[in-house]
């Protein structure tokens, strides 16, 4: 299928929106402005490119962001109509084409991961889509205190490496979390942040949109001071995405937390990202 590729305009994040909803809710009604704030996050700090037809109607998108010097893969959708038809490598094509280091997730779509593969990323690890009651995680020795986002970018980059002040704001700005630094006694090792219930969660839902601990923390411990910093917000549930090699994963599941979903993390090199200190966010690594 010939598609022209061109950068989204502000009118575009609805319509990717709608083709984002129809590839992976199709049976749903269009959701609340609310529920895509990611792809306005994408547009207005990242790229975000639309695939049209010769008719000029819109028929898929891809959106990335890159935060010092690494260029991650937020979103590739295309109507479903049209799968199979070139749309997704046309849009890839012209997002990474000026990439360097890259990653993305692949979802459970088989031909989500050879796109990415022939892009320059191998498959390095499954992360799960977790839920469970957090009344059932211990709690060790660390706690998790509220700070400010300042403090947490400054966390953030001594523990990856990484400049990212950009989804700091969206966490704190868009999804309205609770910003965490996380302390084990005097010496500060870690920072989360804790997303409230939003209305389409249940009402004492609540989502970790990313844990980070420096080199050498316990990251078990440190998942469960955010656990309790949940629990003091009243949260019966909590949901996170939980790369395979994290440390923390088999007490979640000893726990009796549930895998709801599952993607593969990619990269184009290993090193990019540690999955044993760092919970990604589903949207933006």
């Amino acid at each position: 299928m010939k598609v022209d590729v061109r950068r989204a305009d502000d009118a575009d994040v609805v319509t990717a929106a709608a083709i984002w909803w129809r590839c992976d809710h199709p049976n749903e009604p269009f959701p609340v402005e609310g529920r895509y704030v990611h792809l306005a996050h994408e547009h207005a700090t990242g790229d975000l490119w639309v695939a049209t037809s010769e008719e000029g109607d819109a028929v898929g998108f891809a959106g990335t962001i890159t935060r010092s010097g690494v260029t991650h893969l937020c979103d590739v959708f295309v109507e479903p109509a049209h799968h199979g038809q070139g749309v997704g490598q046309a849009l890839l094509a012209v997002a990474l084409r000026d990439a360097g280091p890259r990653t993305t997730f692949a979802s459970k779509d088989p031909r989500a991961l050879p796109l990415y593969v022939r892009f320059g990323m191998q498959p390095l690890w499954p992360s799960f889509y977790l839920s469970g009651d957090t009344r059932r995680v211990g709690a060790g020795a660390m706690v998790a205190e509220e700070a400010d986002v300042t403090e947490l970018v400054a966390i953030d980059r001594e523990a990856t490496g990484r400049e990212r002040p950009e989804e700091h704001d969206y966490w704190r700005s868009l999804c309205l979390a609770v910003p965490y630094r996380i302390r084990d006694g005097a010496r500060t090792v870690g920072c989360a942040y804790l997303e409230p219930p939003q209305p389409w969660d249940g009402p004492d839902e609540w989502t970790l949109d990313t844990l980070v601990v420096l080199p050498g923390t316990d990251p078990t411990d440190a998942l469960g001071a955010a656990v309790a910093a949940a629990l003091a917000h009243d949260a019966s549930k909590l949901s996170l995405v939980v790369g395979g090699p994290f440390p923390g994963l088999r007490a979640l599941l000893d726990a009796g937390f549930t895998i709801q979903d599952q993607d593969i993390f990619l990269a184009s090199s290993p090193d990019l990202v540690d999955p044993t200190t760092h919970l990604t966010d589903s949207d933006f690594c």
